[in-house]
C-alpha cells in the first residue's frame, strides 16, 4: 500500500475525486483497512477526505441472516449505517475534523435500491 500511495502522491498532489472502497460482505473494519486510512491521511492530510466518496461495494453479495429473512432492506441499511459510522469513527481518529468527515458521501453499490442511504 505505501509504494503504491507513494506513486499516486509523486504524481498527482492534488486529488479531484477519490472513490475510497469498502467490501460491504466483509464483516468488520480490518487492520488493513485502518492502516490504509492512515496512509491516505498522511499522505494527502485532511483536505484529502473533501474530495472523498466512500462506496460501500457487493452490497448485493451480503449473506442475509435466517433471522433477517424478508427484511433485506432493513439489514442492509444497518449494515450499511454501522459500516460508514466506524469509517468515520476511525477518521476521527486521525484527527479529521467532524465537518469534513460527516460532509462524505457514501453509497452501497450492488444492490437493485438504493433506499439504504436514508436516515
Amino acid at each position: 500500500t505505501g509504494e503504491y500511495l507513494q506513486e499516486i502522491y509523486e504524481k498527482c498532489k492534488d486529488v479531484d475525486l477519490f472513490l475510497y472502497c469498502l467490501d460491504m460482505t466483509s464483516a468488520r473494519f480490518t487492520k488493513d483497512d485502518i492502516a490504509t486510512l492512515q496512509e491516505f491521511n498522511k499522505r494527502f492530510g485532511e483536505r484529502f477526505w473533501k474530495r472523498c466518496v466512500l462506496v460501500m461495494t457487493k452490497a448485493n453479495a451480503v449473506h442475509i441472516p435466517a433471522r433477517s429473512k424478508g427484511k433485506e432492506r432493513e439489514y442492509h441499511k444497518n449494515l450499511y449505517q454501522t459500516k460508514l459510522s466506524k469509517f468515520r469513527e476511525e477518521l476521527g481518529k486521525l484527527g479529521v475534523s467532524d465537518s469534513i468527515r460527516n460532509a462524505i458521501p457514501a453509497c452501497a453499490a450492488g444492490l437493485a435500491y438504493c433506499d439504504v442511504e436514508e436516515g
